[in-house]
């Protein structure tokens, strides 16, 4: 009887741990897999840029403009870098070439003779022996031109002791015409000088009590002539080549002997 007790409770804790572990399958977690590793891209070596060539600064223009030589005796109205400041300022701008201003400034002769160029200009037969003084000029010259600077001006046609000599008292005008106002420096008598410059021409005139003397220059030739010389016929205008008609006048003040 004992045995059969048993084995009837011995079946029924069976079937109730059967029954537990049928009803608690689905709880049971799942075997994960196991994560793959995977390995990140390497990254891209890094190329250093090559460092580009600093090129070699240009000389400052001042510094550069101040070691250039010239006749500093008679242009003595500014240094070479502040003459060309004044140059570009007046000329709306424009830039000139230190070593060319420098150069034109190594000599303060206003011009040189050169009878060889009368069959270059614009003028007859006649008018090519008619006493004009024919000239051969560097523009950038006069184009440098300040107040307090002088220059040797030939003239034959005027009786002096010495080289007549400007001496530059002002200068007017800017963009397309410049105009420098001087004087002949101890000239015994009263006197005005004047020169005007456009794009390529000049014009001027210098007035001495006697006697005044017409200049024109077209490019970097011309003439010196008596004005009674081209005013005789009745014309009263110079013909230049290329730019039109040009009168030639004296200045508004004159400058005392001595100056």
């Amino acid at each position: 009887m004992k045995k059969q007790i048993l084995f009837a409770v011995g079946g029924s804790v069976l079937a109730s741990v059967i029954a537990y572990m049928f009803m608690h399958e689905s709880t049971v977690a799942p075997e994960v897999a196991p994560v793959r590793q995977v390995a990140a891209p390497a990254a891209a070596p890094i190329v250093a840029s090559p460092v580009a060539a600093k090129p070699t600064p240009e000389p400052a223009p001042v510094f550069y403009a101040s070691r250039l030589p010239y006749n500093t005796a008679s242009f003595k109205g500014a240094p070479l870098p502040e003459r060309l400041v004044a140059m570009s300022l007046r000329r709306g701008g424009r830039a000139f070439r230190p070593e060319e201003v420098a150069a034109a400034l190594k000599s303060d002769e206003a011009w040189s003779n050169d009878a060889s160029i009368a069959g270059q200009l614009n003028l007859s037969k006649e008018e090519q022996r008619d006493g004009r003084e024919f000239i051969r000029v560097n523009p950038i010259k006069f184009e440098a031109l300040l107040p307090g600077d002088e220059l040797n001006l030939t003239l034959k046609q005027v009786k002096a002791d010495g080289p007549l000599r400007l001496v530059v008292d002002r200068v007017e005008g800017s963009g397309e015409n410049v105009t420098w106002h001087g004087h002949l420096k101890d000239f015994g008598s009263e006197n005005q000088v004047s020169f005007t410059r456009g794009e390529s021409l000049i014009v001027g005139s210098i007035s001495v009590p006697d006697k005044s003397f017409a200049v024109q220059i077209m490019g970097d030739v011309g003439w010196v002539v008596d004005g009674f010389t081209i005013f005789k016929t009745g014309h009263d205008d110079v013909q230049p080549i290329n730019e039109g008609t040009v009168v030639a006048t004296n200045t508004a003040h004159n400058h005392k002997p001595g100056r």
